[in-house]
């Protein structure tokens, strides 16, 4: 049975016509290798041509009307065209390996609104790969170039070395769009990153 990326990272779950693009690193962190298994495994019905990956500094999608800085040396490894209309499940938008020694992630999940009622609660359970994560900071709202948007902090239980899941919820049109960041609690580098980027998002009308 396929998962979606609340449940676990290793098998995302697409919509119907959603066009994907992979590219496989040496090395995940986070149980993020099975990300790209998953997708090739029999649950994973063929798809349209996807788009082309990019590494430009700026991420644009003009059918979500989303746009953010890409920090130096990020290395986008999936990317999606999301077709109008309800989801079936969460989906990967776009996803990057940050540049740190344990290789640190950012994704953007996409999911229809009323799924962003329960963020909180899902998330401190059986995510990326991980059965149990301990909230450090409760949901927070901040105000990111207008735009308000929820966001937390979780740390891994049981996990050596522990790990941080950094999150931020906006809502937008009919949809709501998680920017999840995935490193190591003692990689400084890569909460900073991760932070600079989505206090960069820009939402078009």
């Amino acid at each position: 049975m396929t998962q979606s990326p609340s449940q676990a990272l290793p098998s995302a779950i697409r919509p119907k016509n959603a066009r994907t693009n992979n590219r496989n690193r040496r090395y995940l962190p986070l149980g993020a290798i099975a990300l790209m298994v998953g997708c090739l495994s029999p649950g994973c019905q063929s798809r349209p041509s996807a788009p082309e990956l990019s590494n430009a500094p700026v991420y644009h999608n003009r059918t979500e009307g989303l746009r953010f800085l890409v920090p130096e040396g990020w290395n986008q490894t999936t990317s999606a065209v999301i077709p109008p209309g309800e989801l079936d499940s969460e989906v990967f938008l776009v996803r990057y390996v940050i540049p740190t020694d344990a290789a640190a992630t950012m994704q953007v999940i996409c999911m229809n609104a009323e799924l962003a009622d329960h963020l909180e609660q899902r998330h401190q359970h059986d995510t990326f790969g991980i059965s149990e994560w301990k909230l450090l900071q409760p949901g927070q709202t901040v105000n990111i170039h207008g735009v308000r948007a929820q966001r937390w902090l979780f740390e891994s239980v049981g996990e050596e070395p522990p790990q941080r899941k950094h999150m931020t919820c906006f809502r937008h049109r009919e949809r709501a769009y998680a920017f999840v960041g995935l490193y190591l609690a003692s990689d400084d580098f890569a909460q900073q990153q991760v932070e600079r980027a989505v206090d960069s998002v820009i939402w078009e009308p």
